[in-house]
């Protein structure tokens, strides 16, 4: 299984819109019975991030797009981001708007939203290993009445 997490250097997460990520970890995830193993394999540079956009404004809607608003360009840019991303088959963040959503969609990748207090990949990783398995565990409980 291959994971995307937007970062701003190698060890730190980048919590607003996922689209201005300066960077993208790709990690590995193999489950070799007993254990699970996670490797990153490549750092992905945003060609779409910008210090210059970084503005009061962006912060008070952690940088999201308005879908409504969105000119055609910047909506193929979101496309483009995420066909360099197609190989992938999870991308965990923060945040992110509908327009890269509807993009990582088409393409096969699915967002696995992670909470804001999670700073580090590793850490990321290990919350989304351990979502997955219990949500897994869980279609397996039945409620009796």
């Amino acid at each position: 299984m291959r994971v995307v997490i937007p970062v701003k250097n190698r060890t730190d997460v980048f919590h607003d819109n996922m689209f201005k990520a300066p960077l993208f970890a790709v990690y590995t995830i193999d489950h070799i019975e007993p254990n699970v193993y996670c490797t990153c394999i490549d750092i992905i540079n945003n060609p779409y991030s910008s210090p210059d956009d970084i503005s009061p404004e962006h912060f008070e809607n952690h940088g999201i797009c308005d879908p409504e608003s969105c000119t055609m360009e910047h909506i193929t840019e979101h496309y483009i981001l995420s066909h360099r991303m197609k190989s992938c088959d999870y991308v965990l963040a923060d945040h992110f708007c509908a327009n890269m959503t509807k993009a990582l969609q088409e393409k096969g990748v699915a967002i696995y939203k992670i909470s804001p207090f999670l700073h580090s990949p590793d850490i990321a990783i290990k919350n989304f290993i351990l979502g997955v398995s219990l949500a897994s565990k869980l279609q397996h409980i039945h409620f009796r009445t």
